[in-house]
């Protein structure tokens, strides 16, 4: 289902799935821009801080909707180590298929120990034959600061998730259909 790649100090996941990408909910000052061909949207995750990071491991996960109000195929996870400087950007790639083109939404959780200290999530709408990027920063302000669950943190302050909660509502989680299923239109 997915291809790690480890080149030049940019590691990054491709997923080839059903999957979507730009919606942008840049009133949080994420970057985007509209560059390169294809139907991929790219997750790309920097920092502003210098080792020695108060993190070792990012973990992204990543699901994506059939229907503007939430039909997510079943998420998927990938952690990535973190040893210094030369681990960023981290790059993750989603493949659009046929189903889930409506947005997908990222989530990236950076580790230390096992323990999390910082959560951040977006969601991204899908755009027809454009690589969308999306850029999430893990900014030296947002360390040692907590949010609440329901928050996360952003230019060193804590502001509400995306709602409804892609990674947080079962209810809206076909955990059977994984991303890259295309499957067939039934026809009555």
């Amino acid at each position: 289902m997915h291809q790690v790649k480890r080149s030049g100090g940019v590691r990054g996941l491709r997923l080839s799935a059903a999957l979507l990408a730009l919606l942008l909910i840049g009133a949080w000052g994420w970057g985007c821009s509209k560059t390169g061909k294809g139907d991929i949207s790219r997750l790309i995750i920097e920092t502003d801080l210098e080792p020695p990071f108060p993190f070792d491991s990012i973990q992204v996960t990543v699901t994506a909707s059939s229907t503007p109000e939430g039909s997510l195929c079943a998420p998927v996870s990938e952690s990535f180590g973190i040893d210094g400087a030369g681990d960023f950007p981290v790059v993750v790639d989603y493949v659009f298929g046929s189903r889930y083109q409506s947005w997908v939404a990222y989530r990236v959780v950076a580790m230390s120990g096992g323990t999390q200290v910082l959560k951040k999530e977006i969601i991204t709408a899908f755009f027809d034959g454009v690589r969308n990027e999306v850029t999430i920063p893990l900014e030296a302000a947002c360390f040692p600061s907590a949010c609440p669950a329901a928050q996360q943190c952003i230019a060193g302050a804590c502001v509400d998730l995306p709602s409804p909660g892609p990674f947080d509502t079962p209810e809206l989680v076909e955990y059977d259909t994984p991303c890259d299923e295309d499957v067939p239109e039934v026809t009555p």
